[in-house]
């Protein structure tokens, strides 16, 4: 009788063994998926070409304390970790989850602070006018070398007037359709809805806003429509996300 009740007793105790062990490796297996997905993202900006980010002038924050000066004044990036920053203006602090990447630009009345978004795959923009008004946007999709991101915080800073639909040249309309854009190009062709404003920015390049995008974010496509340009007319420059409640 007591061989059977240890009997019973080794086979339950196994039992819970094994369930034991089936919750452990059920556990690593989803901490493992998760810091793979972290550590892809992470990679994806520690091996960004370090030509691209020396003909850009980003500094690549290596130790824990960098200090950029300005003809505003001086900027401090504090290193946290490899992906907690703090940002020192002035008087002004910004906690960011970003990559070590960073590049300070002065522009006519403010100054713009980009670096690799943590959360949005693309690059993070605060732009801190002189007059103390600060824009936060994103840029997608990551790129260090361009200058769209100095466009649009020009156009942040009320250097471009709105135009109406009428006035877009006639390969960027949809007919009588208001608020629609047409974009055609080597490997797209698709349609705009429901764009709340247009701004022209240059000859050739026209902004799209569209205010419901998201709870958060107002929405805005930067659009080439230059005609001697034939294998891609009219294609998306950059999108650019700008955080309703600091716009």
């Amino acid at each position: 009788m007591n061989n059977l009740l240890n009997k019973e007793e080794r086979k339950k105790g196994a039992k819970s063994l094994l369930i034991i062990f089936a919750i452990m490796f059920g556990i690593y297996i989803i901490i493992w998926f998760i810091w793979s997905q972290y550590e892809k993202v992470l990679n994806e900006f520690k091996i960004l070409p370090s030509l691209q980010i020396e003909k850009a002038n980003w500094y690549n924050i290596y130790s824990n304390k960098k200090i950029i000066e300005t003809k505003y004044g001086e900027v401090k990036i504090e290193k946290i970790d490899e992906t907690n920053f703090i940002v020192k203006y002035k008087d002004k602090e910004f906690h960011e989850k970003a990559f070590r990447y960073f590049n300070v630009r002065e522009l006519d009345d403010a100054l713009l602070i980009s670096f690799p978004s943590f959360y949005i795959r693309g690059i993070k923009n605060i732009l801190i006018r002189k007059n103390g008004e600060i824009y936060t946007f994103y840029k997608v999709p990551t790129d260090l070398q361009d200058e769209y991101d100095v466009y649009f915080s020009k156009f942040l800073m009320g250097n471009f007037e709105k135009i109406n639909f009428s006035d877009l040249p006639e390969r960027l309309k949809t007919g009588d359709v208001e608020k629609t854009i047409n974009i055609k190009a080597k490997y797209t062709n698709f349609i705009l809805r429901d764009m709340d404003k247009v701004y022209k920015l240059s000859k050739n390049m026209y902004l799209f806003m569209n205010e419901d995008f998201s709870a958060n974010y107002i929405e805005y496509y930067l659009v080439n429509a230059e005609e001697e340009n034939i294998e891609e007319k009219n294609y998306i420059l950059r999108i650019f996300l700008v955080e309703k409640q600091l716009r």
